[in-house]
């Protein structure tokens, strides 16, 4: 037998809200402006992660390194890291489908 918690029932009656993870990105690239417009319109919320660049701006990305969603790879780049990198130099790379 399970055991049953006061707030199982609480939330199993309560409705779901939708919210996609990153935006839409089976079709935009990950954590971008149109990724997050196209699925506004039909979601309750957007979850997003956000990680600081060398000078501490906030930048909207989910991995704390760049190799997995960027073309750093194929760059000569030191580093990995978001960290390690300004708004500007972040803005040069070329971002890809998540």
């Amino acid at each position: 037998m399970t055991r049953k918690h006061q707030w199982d029932a609480q939330f199993s009656s309560s409705p779901r809200l939708k919210g996609p993870r990153r935006g839409l990105r089976a079709y935009f690239s990950e954590n971008a402006l149109p990724a997050f417009e196209t699925s506004i319109s039909s979601s309750d919320f957007i979850e997003f992660d956000i990680r600081l660049s060398s000078a501490l701006v906030p930048v909207i990305i989910h991995d704390s390194t760049l190799n997995r969603t960027s073309n750093i790879n194929s760059e000569r780049y030191q580093s990995y890291l978001v960290a390690d990198y300004s708004l500007t130099e972040l803005r040069k790379l070329a971002w890809a489908l998540g």
